[in-house]
């Protein structure tokens, strides 16, 4: 029993494994006048009375997860969309940098150096060794006029802000759709599994009964094995079933980059009584409706704007520049050999005296740069051309999509209706056939293909509701509407 008692011990842990002790105990006090048989089934209980308790407190720590609370962890913690994030951060201080090329510069200057030889002290017109000079500027320039470069500049840091903010955005909707589909598939796979394990009792149900009319000869051994082959067909889908379980969530937790043992996800009731509807439009209504939403269009026209604002740049370059300077500086002389220098101010004098003042407007305009400037405008054209035709491409994708996925849709659903149509056929069909192989009125092979033909109809039905309910979700996304279910 202490073999026993020691994982339960590591599994549920101290406190809880005292708890359910006292309980059971509790629940022996109120036995203790019964028999020793009594007794000793409770002692033979414990070990599964804990086992529960296990069973409960992993129940417990289960988070069961919703399709709203999928999406939004995935965008939370995706790291794609925190480097996005980044990129638009980069791109805001990039803007707020351009904006400061408005404002004047200065700059300050100082300068210490050391003259070893002679030298020509001015003051007395006389020659000496070793002279220390020392000498300071401010400078102060304001450009006044560039073609409009600044201008253009900061807007086209504008639009590369925003464009960053588009491709967040597209980032997003990628990730958001991503989770929808894999939330799907495990619903689809869950919901499966139970018709398969459903049929499966109805299998083994009708394995019995074969068993008993095989045993007093009504049918023949080789129909048994039918029967036999059929169970093990069934749990072999069933496995299979599960494997694609598990594998669902794998890839649902790895777009959530989720580590957690635990993981499962809630699972809302999709039925043929509360299938979405097909929204009202027409195919042009459905494409105008996506283009202000679908951030790649976005993106694309976002580009687009930022090539022509890039050819204006270029052409700015050809713009003379005019440019208002001022300056104030000053120096100092200073013999190391004092000696026989009577004439040297003190540094402060000095200062004072050699103090200069200047003030300028330049004005620069460019004649030939080896053709820079027109290599550069001609560049920046190629890539507005680069940016219109991919715009066209996305407008022209995007349409596709939408209308691939309202095609998909109308399809899905007939295929729906169809398979519904044949799944309620071939339920009667297969019951009759059930009722007939229990009296005997019929063979197991024929059994079987009723069974066969149901259990692929039931198959049929589940994946085409699901496939309908997903193309629904594709044209919501397009259209920009909350994704749920």
């Amino acid at each position: 029993m202490l073999i026993f008692f020691t994982p339960m011990l590591s599994i549920l842990g101290e406190r809880k494994f005292l708890l359910c002790v006292v309980t059971f105990s509790n629940f022996a006090c109120h036995i203790r006048k019964t028999d020793k048989s009594m007794k000793y089934s409770l002692a033979l209980l414990l070990p599964f009375f804990l086992f529960a308790q296990v069973a409960m407190s992993q129940t417990e720590s289960t988070k069961f997860w919703t399709l709203e609370e999928c999406i939004e962890y995935a965008l939370a913690k995706s790291l794609d969309v925190q480097g996005g994030v980044l990129q638009e951060r980069s791109a805001e201080l990039k803007l707020a940098q351009s904006k400061w090329q408005y404002a004047p510069s200065l700059n300050a200057s100082a300068g210490l150096g050391y003259t070893f030889g002679r030298a020509i002290d001015f003051g007395t017109n006389s020659v000496s060794n070793d002279l220390q000079s020392t000498n300071f500027s401010i400078q102060a320039s304001l450009s006044l006029f560039e073609g409009l470069g600044h201008y253009r500049t900061v807007q086209a840091n504008k639009i590369s802000r925003d464009v960053e903010r588009a491709s967040n955005e597209s980032l997003r909707q990628t990730i958001e759709l991503n989770v929808v589909s894999a939330y799907l598939q495990i619903l689809y796979q869950s919901e499966l599994l139970e018709s398969q394990k459903h049929q499966r009792e109805l299998t083994e149900q009708q394995l019995s009964i074969a068993r008993e009319q095989a045993n007093v000869g009504v049918i023949p051994q080789g129909s048994l094995l039918d029967i036999e082959a059929q169970l093990a067909t069934e749990n072999q889908r069933v496995v299979e079933t599960e494997n694609a379980i598990q594998l669902a969530n794998i890839q649902l937790m790895q777009i959530l980059d989720l580590r957690d043992e635990n993981f499962a996800i809630v699972r809302p009731t999709i039925s043929a009584d509360n299938l979405p509807m097909l929204p009202q439009k027409t195919l042009q209504e459905l494409y105008d409706e996506a283009r202000a939403y679908y951030a790649p269009l976005r993106e694309a026209e976002l580009r687009k704007q930022l090539a022509d604002k890039n050819i204006q740049i270029a052409y700015s370059r050809y713009s003379p520049r005019l440019t208002l300077g001022a300056s104030y500086g000053s120096g100092s002389r200073h013999f190391l050999e004092s000696k026989g220098h009577p004439t040297e101010s003190p540094f402060m004098q000095q200062i004072k005296d050699n103090a200069s003042q200047n003030v300028n407007l330049s004005l620069s305009i460019p004649i030939f740069n080896n053709f820079s400037e027109r290599e550069g405008v001609n560049q920046a054209k190629i890539g507005l051309l680069q940016a219109q035709i991919n715009e066209q491409k996305t407008e022209n994708n995007l349409f596709k999509a939408i209308q691939q996925a309202y095609s998909d849709a109308v399809a899905a659903l007939k295929r729906f209706q169809a398979a519904q149509q044949s799944y309620q056929s071939l339920e009667e069909a297969y019951r009759w056939a059930a009722e007939k192989y229990a009296i005997g009125a019929t063979s197991a092979y024929e059994y079987s293909q009723a069974k066969t033909k149901f259990d692929q109809a039931e198959v049929s039905r589940l994946q085409s509701m699901y496939e309908y309910v997903f193309k629904t979700k594709i044209l919501n996304f397009y259209r920009g509407l909350k994704l749920t279910l």
